[in-house]
């Protein structure tokens, strides 16, 4: 996920970014008959020092955590989150993987 045009640099902007990434993994895994509860491992690659977010690593962390957290409850999945120098498009700051497992 990344910034949109006009969209700003700060942890409330990126808070809105995250929650947008969210929602759109949300609505692929309710496409596959699937939700968060399903989902066995997560793994994020952050740009942690880069030109689209103001803060250090520590409250980019806790922003996508709290995120998270408003779309998966525990038990939580496995999560590996790994800082990264740059992201596709230029304007990534994170990206997200999700691995499912359902029982069908």
């Amino acid at each position: 996920m990344g910034r949109r045009n006009g969209e700003g640099k700060d942890i409330a902007a990126f808070k809105a970014q995250v929650r947008r990434a969210f929602q759109r993994i949300q609505a692929t895994l309710n496409a596959a008959g699937a939700n968060f509860d399903d989902v066995v491992m997560l793994n994020t690659f952050h740009v942690w020092q880069g030109p689209n977010f103001e803060g250090d690593r520590a409250a980019q962390f806790a922003a996508f955590s709290a995120v998270k957290d408003e779309f998966m409850k525990a038990p939580y999945p496995a999560w590996t989150a790994v800082g990264t120098t740059a992201l596709i498009p230029d304007t990534g700051i994170v990206e997200i993987q999700a691995i499912v497992h359902l029982n069908k």
